[in-house]
Order: C-alpha cells, then structure tokens, then sequence
C-alpha cells in the first residue's frame, strides 16, 4: 500500500464526512462493484435458489445470512480502486474462493445456519424445530458479536471489515487493532447501518409498487390483490411466484444498497487510521521527499567541474591582506560577548530587622499545644457522635420504626365485624373448632380457628393488624411470623375462610379435621394449660 497513489484526498474529517467519502467512492465505482458482484454473489444465490427451490422462505433466510460476502466483493474493489489499481473481472474471481473461506472461518454461525437449514429442508428435522435452532442461534450469535466485536450481527460490521480483510488480523490482533478503532466512528457506523436497512426496504418496496403502478386497472387483478396483501401483512394465501419475486427484489436491494454501505464503512476506517496515523502527514513529507530529489545535482558532473574551477580561481585571486588576517579565538568572541551591557548582573540585598523581644521557640511551642487541643476535641466530638448514633440505632431501620409507632397504638379488638379479643375464645380452639364442625355449624367451626389465628398475630407476634385491615392484608402480615410453618398454615386457613364465607364452598371434612389437628396457636396461659 503506497500513501502516494492514493486518489482520494487524505485529511483529517468528521465522522460524516468519512461517510460522505466513502459513499462517493462508491457512487464513482458503482457499476464496476456491480459487476464484480454479478459474477461472485450472484452466481452463489443462484445455486442457494437451486437447492431450495421448494422453500421460498429459507431461501430468503440463506441470502439475508450471506449478506457479508457481498460486502467483502465491495470492499476487494473499492479499496484496490482507492489506491488507483482496480482489480480486473479476472482477479477478482481468483479471490473469491478466499474470501468464502475467511467468511466461513471468521463467523462458526454461517455453518451453523446452514447446517440446521440442510437438516430442516430434507426433513431430519421438524420445521418448526429448525426455526426454533435459527431463533436460539441467532440470539447467541448476536450477544457474541457484540463482545467480541466480531460477527454477523455487528451494525459496525462495514467499519471493522478492513480489519480482517485488508490488514488480515485474527484473534488478539483483531481485539486490540478494534478497539483503537472502536474509539471514533463507531456510532456513526451504527446509524449507518440501521439508514442502510431502511434503504433496503424502501428500494425493495419502491420497485414493487412502481411494478404495481404499471398494471393497467381492471387487469390482472388477482396479482395486484395479492401482492398489496402481502405488502400489508393481510393474511391471505400467497402463491409461490409471489415470494420468487420478492426474493428478486430484495436481492437487488441488497446488492445496491449494500455497495454504498461497505463505502461508507470504508470512509470511516479510512478517517479512523488518518487521525490514528498521521497519513496526512506521511503523505506530505513523502511529496517533499519526491520533489527534492528532482533537484540532485549529480546528473551534470560538467557543471559540478565548472563550479569548482570558479570557486578556486576567486580563492586565488583574492588580497593576501584578508589570508593573512587571523580570525579572533573563541575565548577573546566569548568575553567581548560578555562585555556587553545586556549580560551585566544586578545583585540587590535587602536587610529586615528582627524584634529580639519575640520568643520563637516559645511561640512555635504554643502553637503545637493549640493544634493538639483542637484535634483532641475533634476526636472527642466524633467519638461521642458515633456513640449517640450506635445508641440509637434502632431509629434508623425500618421495624424500630414501626415498633416504635407501634407501642403507642392499641391492639384491634375488632376484625372485618369478627371479635378477635382472647376472652372472647374457648380456652381450647381446636376442639371447639371440632366439636362444631361435627354437629353441623361448619362456619361457625371455621370461625373459632380464623378468630384464634387472628388473635395469635395480635397477641403473641405483636404484629401492626388494623380494625380496618382485610383478610389479604392479614396474610401479609402473617408472612413476618417467626415461624414459617405458621405462615402456612395461616395462609390455608384464609383461603379455606374466604371460600366458605364468600363463595359459600365449604370445605370436605377431611380438610376440616385436619385444619384442626394441626392447630398450631395455644392461646391459653399457664395456669389454663394446668
């Protein structure tokens, strides 16, 4: 690569304008990269299109996927244009089969994809299964591309191309000449990339409708109803011909497109190296360099003899006053330099008197006794501080908060119209409980075993129950018990409870006596268990 036979030329740009650059280089070589990829990429999609005939939409999948080998087809001439020796039909053919392999080897996925599409065309797999291979593929692929910058899915992927392509770099090489790179024009590319992809649509989307718009009314009906359905997602059954076209379309938007993509990609890897590199630099001592060896004076040795014959004829000729004078030495130069005003040095001495009454020693003395005295009491301060705060500690969290509004609030008596107080309750729950159920009061028995939980969350877990709270409310609050298994159990109460009073469902008996068995709350003093 020779900086001198660029065409281009080379300064330092803004980011769009290296967009702009490299649109232009494509804009200029447009027809050539056309037909660079009218015999490489075509005939590949052509063969795509042979084995998959029978299935439009993996087709559509395959080429979508093969998009970066068109771009390597762009960049192989774009670049060799740029430096003014563009590559011929020929040679480009003879890279093509290399830049399918870096393609392959460079991105595992391309193997992948076409693997699971082989697999669900001839039916070693289900469709649908192979759909869902891609979908997940698809997702690991692109969260490895973008960490390691690397991939079909990098929307900066015309911008680190060169990398691989042109200076031929793999692995850490890769990673560290990216992320030098990756510090200017890595958002612009990424614009760049999602304008391309609206591009392609509307350049698919612009011949389709200009085809439409060529269909006389009243004629050919049937085409024109089931092209505008698929344009607007309309569901309708749509013949094979139709995706053929489509395929075609997008093809031809892809490639034109694509070319002014892989350019615009280039104009910023190109701005990228000339800020990094100084080629605007290199490039201006090189054309210095070049022109002043136009000037070497060893191509006339008759003037060179010419010159030195004159040179010594005046030597010659010259007064033997002015050879015989000596020149001065460099000592007697040296001190009739320094004799000159201007190195005269100007010293100034400036007496201050001293109070000899002032007592340094002692003053000094004193002002390290003030410093410790102050630093002694900034110390005390903190220390009491942080006392005061450990002592109190409990004011800053949540439940000694809650626990300290809630000693000056009374306990709830009264629940949702159900009186919760403990002297309202047998002394024995779950055989009262038991009892009733057995004759027949089924919400009555209920009601002893919801009352007694109730008030085992008031009285014993001292937990914050409202007259105004509900059955929900109460099972969150039950959730702060000690004891995980009460929770439980109180959460299958409640909804035994609630489905027995509102929904009118009650409950099998084997549920009932076995709410009653495993009654966890006893609710009676000591002297009541005696």
């Amino acid at each position: 690569m020779k900086l001198e036979d660029i065409t281009a030329e080379i300064r330092p740009r803004t980011s769009w304008e290296a967009v702009d650059l490299g649109c232009a280089l494509a804009r200029r070589n447009f027809f050539k990269v056309f037909a660079a990829l009218t015999v490489t990429a075509f005939p590949l999609c052509l063969v795509i299109i042979a084995l998959l005939h029978q299935h439009p939409v993996w087709t559509l999948v395959a080429i979508w996927w093969l998009k970066p080998l068109f771009d390597r087809v762009s960049l192989h001439y774009l670049s060799k244009s740029l430096f003014g020796a563009p590559p011929t039909i020929k040679s480009t053919i003879k890279q093509w089969p290399r830049m399918i392999g870096r393609f392959l080897i460079g991105d595992w996925s391309t193997i992948i994809i076409a693997a699971t599409i082989a697999l669900g065309v001839s039916g070693i797999v289900p469709e649908e299964s192979a759909v869902a291979i891609v979908s997940i593929a698809i997702i690991i692929f692109i969260i490895t591309s973008l960490a390691t910058r690397r991939g079909r899915f990098l929307p900066w992927r015309s911008f680190l191309l060169p990398l691989s392509e042109l200076e031929h770099l793999k692995g850490k090489q890769y990673a560290a000449r990216s992320k030098i790179l990756f510090r200017r024009g890595s958002e612009e590319s990424t614009w760049l990339a999602l304008t391309c992809l609206l591009m392609e649509f509307a350049v698919a989307l612009g011949i389709l409708f200009l085809a439409l718009a060529f269909i006389p009314e009243g004629q050919n009906t049937d085409t024109e109803r089931i092209l505008m359905g698929l344009v607007t997602f309309s569901g309708e059954d749509v013949p094979a011909f139709v995706y053929w076209t489509l395929i075609g379309l997008y093809l031809v938007a892809v490639t034109v497109v694509g070319i002014f993509y892989t350019g615009g990609g280039f104009g910023l890897y190109l701005n990228s190296r000339t800020l990094l590199e100084g080629w605007d630099v290199e490039l201006s001592f090189r054309k210095l360099a070049a022109r002043l060896n136009d000037y070497r004076p060893t191509q006339n040795a008759a003037a060179l003899i010419i010159a030195a014959t004159t040179l010594a004829l005046t030597l010659s000729c010259s007064t033997p006053a002015a050879a015989q004078e000596s020149p001065p030495s460099a000592t007697e130069t040296i001190d009739s330099v320094l004799a000159h005003k201007d190195f005269i040095v100007h010293k100034r001495t400036i007496k201050e008197r001293v109070d000899d009454s002032v007592d340094l020693p002692q003053l000094n003395v004193l002002d390290g006794l003030l410093q410790l005295l102050f630093w002694a009491a900034v110390i005390v301060a903190l220390a009491a501080l942080v006392h005061l705060i450990y002592k109190n500690r409990h004011i800053f969290t949540v439940a000694g908060r809650a626990h300290a509004k809630e000693d000056n609030v009374p306990k709830a008596r009264t629940l949702m119209g159900m009186n919760v107080a403990p002297e309202t309750l047998p002394p024995d729950i779950a055989q009262a409980a038991r009892d009733a159920w057995n004759a027949g009061r089924c919400q009555e028995a209920l009601s002893f075993l919801y009352r007694g939980a109730i008030c085992w969350l008031i009285e014993k877990e001292n937990l914050p129950v409202h007259e105004s709270d509900t059955e929900g409310d109460c099972v969150r609050l039950a959730l702060r018990m000690t004891n995980p298994s009460h929770s439980h159990y109180f959460n299958e109460l409640t909804n035994h409870w609630i489905r027995l009073v509102y929904a009118k469902l009650p409950l099998d008996d084997d549920s009932a006596h076995r709410l009653c068995d495993q009654w966890p709350f006893d609710l009676r003093t000591p002297n009541q268990n005696s």
